[in-house]
């Protein structure tokens, strides 16, 4: 039971760095949201090639909602927001396809992503439980998949590195179309549970991708809307001992290095510069 916990504690990270890699890492609390999409086609096998793509991000640091949309042969919505007194995130993401009458392939991917830091201000050891529910409605063949997940991460946060901080818990929902059928219905929780030290701090990402693909003579065009959302909340411990951290997340050592590495070279005076003239 410990071994299988582990792997899918191993496999939530490994989904969060997948669904996240494309998009910018979130370094702050925040929502940060972005979408892609890509039309390749020959109008027929012997003519030119040609095609299509956008993309787009928004949000980032210190932003509590952020929205980006797309309508085209391929479309993309994403959205999210931090919410109630803990401010959780609520994330939406859509991703469709159509079919062109050409010879080639049609791809819409959207993201929203969320960061949340606290800090326990609890007196003795306590657990939570942080529950997060997805629907949406999928339709097409296994191309089309909605993927969401929330991890919890302990210790000095590092939003450069792999992996940012101290794995405390995490767990996802990955599902895909049933070509067989119409449409597919997508309705899941997870429920993650983590234990605090008085005074701890402690950092929650969330994301949901929506991903739609399409090939001529392979693949049936199709929609993954999971814009119904992604939403999250406190069902276990004292939720009234969790304070938000609104302000820049701590950098570790190493980053702190780094910029006053920077900050030496840019300010520093050189000596062999010469004024040029013109």
């Amino acid at each position: 039971m410990i071994a299988k916990s582990r792997y899918l504690l191993y496999l939530s990270v490994g989904l969060f760095l997948n669904n996240t890699s494309y998009a910018a890492r979130l370094t702050e609390p925040g929502i940060s949201v972005s979408g892609n999409g890509t039309h390749w086609f020959k109008v027929c096998s012997t003519c030119p090639d040609d095609g299509s793509s956008a993309s787009d991000s928004k949000g980032g640091n210190g932003y509590p909602t952020a929205t980006t949309e797309f309508n085209d042969i391929y479309s993309w919505f994403a959205e999210g927001s931090l919410t109630g007194a803990q401010s959780l995130p609520i994330l939406k993401a859509y991703a469709k396809t159509d079919i062109p009458n050409t010879i080639g392939y049609v791809s819409a991917t959207a993201t929203a992503q969320g960061l949340q830091a606290y800090h326990y201000a609890g007196t003795e050891s306590q657990t939570y439980t942080i529950t997060f529910s997805v629907s949406g409605l999928l339709s097409g063949d296994t191309t089309e998949s909605i993927t969401a997940g929330m991890n919890v991460w302990g210790g000095i946060f590092d939003p450069y590195a792999e992996l940012p901080g101290s794995m405390l818990g995490g767990d996802f929902v990955n599902a895909h179309a049933d070509p067989l059928v119409n449409s597919t219905a997508l309705n899941e929780s997870r429920a993650i549970s983590f234990d605090l030290a008085p005074g701890q701090d402690f950092f929650i990402t969330s994301y949901i991708t929506a991903s739609a693909f399409w090939a001529d003579g392979s693949d049936i065009a199709g929609t993954a809307d999971a814009a119904h959302s992604m939403t999250a909340q406190f069902t276990a411990g004292d939720s009234t001992m969790l304070n938000t951290l609104t302000t820049s997340v701590p950098l570790p050592p190493s980053a702190w290095l780094l910029l006053s590495g920077i900050a030496f070279l840019t300010f520093s005076p050189n000596k062999n510069r010469k004024d040029s003239k013109i």
